[in-house]
């Protein structure tokens, strides 16, 4: 005897668990697994969202069991590439802002003793944004870009550093 509306459950809470607990929970309340999709996160294979016809559920709400339940997992930090920043020419404060807000580590290699880094500038840097081809050098989130600071590096420095795309550091 079939019933004609499904008997309910309540959500369960996945969100924070791994995608593999979280389809084993979703089997033993009776709930589907319905679309997966992927969102960088720190925490690679963990559900982040948990939702059902485009609205998110919340644990304990009441639902049909048989629903498909559409989750979010983390992907993980640092597997997008993007085109590493050119900050030559950048004062130091700037540099570290544009980097920092990539999730980039930067080494900073002081040639002179500076007094007032937001003066300083940003001569040089490895790897360069293009390489000897001229096409964007790539990196991922974590990834380390070394600075070349100087209180007052010369135009021809910084243009010398800018076009001397791909080659080894100039300093």
């Amino acid at each position: 005897v079939n019933k004609a509306t499904p008997p309910m459950t309540q959500m369960p809470n996945l969100v924070g668990i791994s995608f593999r607990s979280a389809q084993l929970i979703l089997k033993s309340n009776k709930l589907t697994l319905g679309d997966t999709s992927f969102r960088p996160d720190v925490a690679k294979g963990a559900v982040l969202e948990q939702s059902m016809k485009g609205k998110k559920l919340k644990v304990g709400d009441m639902i049909p069991q048989g629903s498909r339940i559409n989750l979010v997992i983390g992907d993980g930090m640092g597997n997008t590439q993007f085109s590493v920043p050119d900050v030559i020419g950048q004062s130091y404060d700037e540099a570290m802002a544009n980097l920092s807000s990539r999730g980039i580590q930067t080494i900073a290699n002081w040639e002179e003793r500076i007094t007032d880094s937001s003066s300083a500038i940003i001569y040089n840097q490895q790897p360069k944004a293009f390489n000897e081809a001229g096409t964007p050098n790539t990196m991922k989130e974590g990834d380390i870009v070394n600075i070349f600071v100087k209180q007052h590096p010369t135009k021809t420095e910084i243009e010398t550093n800018k076009n001397n795309v791909g080659s080894s550091q100039n300093h």
